[in-house]
């Protein structure tokens, strides 16, 4: 049985082999699922102690994670995480923010006609 990580194509190993595996994956996902359409970018920087897998910065996914089966199960989460923010909660809290606002107006303009009604009962 093959093992996830010759799945890759890195059977030695090769930061460049998982990189372009991991860029083929992104493409896969963005393709076939529509997911990460703004992401155009993966960067593989396998260290042990950041304390991190992965994290999307501006355009580009950066892959902590050193062993490279674990680094396609952080990109995968990555882009699902990013879609997922930028396409559903994003908008929601935009959407949201508009509403408070302008529950903030009605309920500050409803205070202030008070006010004007109790100066002149005063």
């Amino acid at each position: 049985m093959m093992e996830e990580g010759e799945a890759l194509g890195v059977g030695s190993g090769s930061a460049g082999r998982v990189e372009a595996r991991l860029r083929r994956e992104l493409r896969r996902l963005q393709a076939r699922y529509g997911l990460g359409l703004r992401l155009q970018e993966v960067r593989w920087l396998p260290t042990e102690d950041r304390g991190l897998s992965g994290e999307v910065k501006g355009n580009t996914v950066y892959i902590y994670d050193p062993d490279p089966a674990e680094a396609l199960k952080t990109l995968r989460h990555e882009v699902l995480d990013h879609h997922l923010t930028s396409e559903i909660l994003e908008p929601l809290v935009g959407l949201i923010n508009l509403q408070k606002s302008a529950i903030e107006r009605l309920i500050y303009r409803r205070k202030e006609e008070f006010i004007e009604k109790l100066e002149r009962v005063l």
